[in-house]
């Protein structure tokens, strides 16, 4: 039944992929901002990174070995930990070039009642999780880049991509970068998630 659900999980994570780049080419075509193909392809690796973290999940329900971000220090060291668990040649050959990338903070205790469409379970690392506190206004503009104490990347402080908890990944340039935008309607309940960046971890009451 595992299996069946992992294969399941990579078949639809890959035309879910293919869907996107197709979409993402023929709207903004090579050449213009480029702002747009890079943050495209980073939100492609942010959705085979999400499907690994189900994975990874399915793997700790059902008994087998799998990478508690419990015990992991940072976001790379879960990334590579989940990327490293025995699965395909493909899967591992993937995950191996995303793990040696800084690119995500990765939230690691989103409550269950949580929605999909809400809180990302992945935010790319050159947003710093402590602007997403309560006290800061749900509207207002978040600093992002390294000046705002975020890991620099290639994204610098252009935008931001998430990864919700159903798959989906969204782009936000630095003008639509608001609590509300990133959080979605998961503002309305309070809680607090610890995040794993590529410096260590935060904990943040949203």
């Amino acid at each position: 039944m595992v299996k069946y659900k992992w294969c399941s999980y990579v078949f639809y994570g890959a035309l879910m992929l293919i869907g996107l780049g197709i979409i993402m080419g023929s709207l903004f075509p090579a050449g213009r901002d480029p702002f747009v193909p890079t943050s495209s392809a980073i939100a492609m690796k942010g959705q085979w990174l999400h499907q690994a973290i189900v994975q990874n999940r399915i793997r700790h329900e059902a008994g087998e070995v799998w990478c508690d971000p419990n015990t992991c220090s940072n976001s790379m060291e879960f990334v590579r930990g989940v990327f490293n668990l025995p699965e395909t040649k493909e899967w591992r050959e993937h995950g191996t070039h995303m793990g040696i990338d800084p690119l995500w903070n990765v939230a690691i205790d989103v409550p269950d009642d949580c929605g999909d469409t809400s809180i990302p379970i992945l935010i790319s690392s050159n947003f710093n999780p402590k602007f997403l506190e309560c006290h800061f206004d749900e509207g207002a503009i978040l600093p992002i880049g390294r000046d705002a104490g975020a890991q620099d990347m290639s994204l610098a402080d252009k935008g931001i991509v998430v990864v919700r908890r159903g798959g989906a990944a969204q782009v936000l340039k630095a003008k639509h970068c608001t609590r509300k935008a990133i959080l979605g309607d998961s503002v309305k309940h309070k809680c607090r998630i610890t995040f794993l960046t590529p410096q260590g971890r935060i904990t943040v009451d949203i």
